[in-house]
């Protein structure tokens, strides 16, 4: 899935939420700086390589008790955020983390999201030594 559309997906959850009326202008600023923060990321070239945000996701965020599941609009598309995307806290950013996709044979496949995706980004619950959570896999690139 190419960035801009897992921007997107993340986009149209908040953007339900805030026609519910379950969100304020606080989160939808929020929200949308997140968004900018990630597209821009990627257009430095601060993407880290498909295998280590596949790990963050499977070995890290799949089983964290803050993983928020959402469905999306598109049939069989679950959207996971770390913690409650519309109140980040000092141990859940909020963040697009993961998607599953259920295909036609009934399996259902992981998909990195925009937070795990990004190089230099870090589960808000990582302090530096630690491996219990993911930190980043690299410096940012210049």
């Amino acid at each position: 899935m190419r960035p801009e559309q897992l921007v997107a997906l993340g986009g149209e959850i908040l953007a339900r939420k805030a026609l519910a009326g379950e969100l304020g202008l606080r989160e939808l600023w929020v929200a949308f700086r997140g968004a900018a923060k990630y597209r821009e990321a990627w257009r430095r070239g601060d993407i880290a390589p498909a295998a280590v945000a596949l790990e963050r996701v499977s070995r890290h965020c799949a089983t964290c008790d803050a993983l928020t599941i959402e469905e999306s609009r598109l049939e069989g598309v679950r959207v996971g955020f770390c913690g409650d995307p519309a109140s980040p806290s000092a141990s859940s950013c909020g963040c697009l983390v993961a998607l599953t996709i259920e295909r036609g044979d009934g399996a259902a496949e992981i998909a990195a999201g925009a937070k795990v995706s990004v190089a230099s980004e870090a589960c808000p619950r990582w302090r530096p030594g630690s491996s219990e959570f993911w930190g980043p896999c690299g410096p940012e690139p210049s």
